[in-house]
Order: structure tokens, then sequence, then C-alpha cells
């Protein structure tokens, strides 16, 4: 009995102590509560910022408009002949002054007739002094028969005095006149000549051609002064001085007239001259023009102030135009980088973007002035973001900086992506 109770304590008692470790350990295996996995956070995009403030600055209005020229006229022939003489400077892009001849018609037909004119008037002339002479001796026959007859059988005064003859003489005369004065204004007009200071747009003739009258020959464009038509929106009008609208004086609001060729900027002074009694038919604005004195920089004086030559305004760009006004405005100042498609900004906020619709009140190359929408001090954000939603998370790359201790590195890279990843879905 003793052996067999020793048996079991030797052998059964080590694989109930087993079975029991086995039992307690599925025991707890069962019951045992997985893990919580707490969900990744989501961080926003990193991103680059600025702060905008409001500035007090004279305001300016902002248009734009297309150059054309102030004075123009198509030269023609008014006499019909050869051309034997043309100046050089009949080509296009040549330049002429006022009184400058452009082309010569042979003249020696028209001096021909001129001669004959004159000879045809000396003749009327001495026929009219014949026949004054005539008139004298019927004045004192006439005075002998008026003693010498009865009233009632004196012929006419009139016919006795010879009257009508005279009268035909003096007519002869001033015909004569007339036509010597006509063949010397057409011998005049075989010299064609510059009418104003200006530039060939365009020619039509060549030395050697016959020409007729009202033949096209030269399109001639005056360089004092060229105009813009320019469109602005009629909200601005009352903010700049017009004459005849809402001033007297006989130049309008100061204008700075721009023109962008390449990397070269052109810029001509300017005034407003008048406006237009309609507006443009496709973008409904108001339609001003304003006056360019010297487009082309031809003063002496102007051009020697400039140390390189500058290109000159050319004839149906496209311009903007900048006009001064005396009022003043507080805008606040937006670099373009900030500027998103339908005039809007991404305002960065408690760590969230808002989508800020804003209105522009004008514009320069460096920066936007708006009127409305922001505010001053509010914070922008300047870098490009794909999937932009308003209210979404945001962080600012300065932020970043500073708690990675100015590297930003492969993590930040990596939460960078996640953020996209998390917003796109």
């Amino acid at each position: 009995m003793n052996q067999k109770r020793a048996k079991w304590l030797r052998w059964g008692l080590p694989i109930l102590v087993l079975a029991l470790a086995v039992g307690i350990t599925m025991a707890l295996f069962a019951f045992k509560q997985p893990p919580q996995q707490s969900e990744p956070k989501r961080l926003g995009p990193v991103v680059e910022t600025t702060v905008v403030h409001r500035e007090v600055r004279p305001l300016k209005v902002h248009g734009y408009g297309n150059v054309m020229p102030a004075r123009r006229a198509w030269i023609h022939a008014e006499v019909e002949g050869k051309v034997v003489e043309l100046n050089p400077a009949v080509r296009p892009g040549g330049r002429v002054e006022e009184g400058e001849l452009l082309v010569q018609i042979d003249p020696r037909v028209y001096r021909y007739r001129l001669a004959e004119a004159e000879g045809q008037l000396a003749q009327a002339k001495a026929q009219l002094a014949q026949e004054e002479g005539r008139q004298d001796v019927a004045e004192l026959d006439w005075e002998y028969y008026q003693e010498n007859v009865e009233e009632q059988a004196q012929a006419d005064r009139s016919l006795a005095l010879r009257v009508p003859q005279m009268q035909s003489a003096r007519a002869q005369v001033e015909t004569a006149k007339a036509q010597r004065d006509r063949a010397q204004l057409q011998l005049e007009k075989t010299r064609i000549e510059a009418p104003f200071d200006g530039f060939i747009r365009q020619e039509q003739v060549g030395l050697g051609q016959l020409v007729t009258p009202q033949s096209q020959l030269v399109e001639l464009i005056g360089n004092a002064t060229f105009w813009v038509e320019a469109s602005l929106p009629v909200k601005q009008l009352d903010r700049i001085h017009i004459p005849g609208f809402n001033t007297e004086a006989e130049q309008g609001s100061a204008v700075r007239v721009i023109q962008q060729l390449g990397a070269q900027r052109i810029e001509r002074q300017g005034h407003v001259s008048r406006l237009y009694g309609d507006l443009d038919e496709n973008g409904r604005m108001a339609r001003i023009l304003i006056e360019v004195d010297d487009p082309l920089r031809l003063d002496s004086t102007e051009a020697a102030a400039h140390e390189t030559p500058a290109l000159p305004l050319l004839l149906s760009a496209y311009v903007e135009v900048v006009i001064d006004t005396p009022a003043q405005e507080n805008l606040v100042k937006v670099p373009w980088r900030a500027l998103r498609e339908g005039d809007e900004v991404y305002v960065f906020r408690d760590g969230k973007m808002q989508i800020q619709p804003i209105e522009i009140a004008w514009q320069t190359p460096e920066a936007l002035y708006v009127a409305e929408g922001l505010q001053d001090g509010d914070r922008l954000v300047i870098s490009p973001i794909s999937n932009p939603v308003d209210g979404m998370k945001l962080r600012r790359a300065e932020q970043v900086r500073q708690s990675q201790g100015g590297n930003t590195g492969q993590n930040a890279t990596a939460a960078d992506q996640t953020a996209h990843h998390d917003n796109a879905s």
C-alpha cells in the first residue's frame, strides 16, 4: 500500500502539476484583452507663411489699353505726273520733319502752264487798258452830245460810255488771274511735303512712277503725341480728374503708361485727356483717352537724362496704365505668391487653413493691395497646396524647424506625405 502511494506521488503528482499549469495558461490566454491600438495622429502639410499688414498709400487706378496715333494722314497726289525725286526717308520707319520734301512730281508741264496763264493775264490787262482809253473818249463824246441833242433823243448813257465793254474787259482780267493762280497752285502741288513731324508707316510710291490725283503715296504718323485708349471700372471714374467731366483744367490726372517688352520695361508719362461717351461692349468698362507726349523719346533733353537709350512706345501695343489720384486708402499689402485662382488667399488661423476671397484695389509688379477680405496681421500661406480644403490642418514650416532643431529631416517628410494622403482621402 505504501509502495503504491509512493509510486503515485512520484509519477502522478508532477503530471497533475503540469496539467494544472497548462490549464491556468490556457485560461489566461482565453481571458486576456487584446492591446488597444491608437490611431495615428494626423498631421497637416508643412507650409511657408507670411504676415501681411495694412499700409496707407495714395490710391492709384489701374487699367489697360491700346496705343494708337494721335495724328495720322495719308498723303495723296493732287496733280498728275511722273515722280522725279523721292526722299530717302520715304520708307517704313523713316522719320521726316514738317515741310520736308517727300515726293517731287515732274514740274515742267506745270511751269509751261503757269507761263501761258501769265501771258493771258498780261493780254487781258492790255485789253482792259485799251478799253479804259476808249471809255475816256466816250465820256467826252457823251458830254458834247448832251449839249446839242434834246433830252428825249439822248441815247442810253451806259451804252454810250462803253460800260458793258469795260465790265467784260475787267472780267477777262479776273479770269486770267484765276487761271494764273490755278497754274501756280498746280505747280506748287508737284512738290509734296510732310505736313507735320512724324515717321512713315506705309509707302506706295517709287521713283519714276506715274501718279494721278488721289493716288495714295505715304501714310504719315505724327511722333509728337500718341493716344492710349484705356478701359477701367466705371466706379473708378470719380477718383480721376477728367477735363470736361469733373475738372476745368486742360490736363487731367497724371498717368504712367507701361509697356513690357520681354525683360525691358518701358514707361512714359501722360495725362487723361477725355472720357468716351460709351462703355466697352465686351467688358462694360468705361473708356478714357490718355495723351502721351514724346512717345518715341526724341526730345534731346529727356533722352540725355537716360544713360542707356530706351525703346520707344510702340503703336498698337497693349499697355498698362497707372493713374494717380488725390485719394488715399488703407490697404493690405499682399505678395503675389499668396494669390490663388479666383482672387482668393489661404489664411492660416489656429493651425487650420481658411480659404478667403479678397477684393483687389490695385496692383503693382511687386505686390497686390487688398481693400476687402483681410485684416492687419493676418498670416497667409505662400506655399503651393495640393487638394486644398477649407478647414484642413496645416503646420507652419517655422514651427516645424524649431521643434526639430532647425532640420525637418526624413520624419517631417514622411509626416507630410501621410498628411497629404489623409487630406486626399
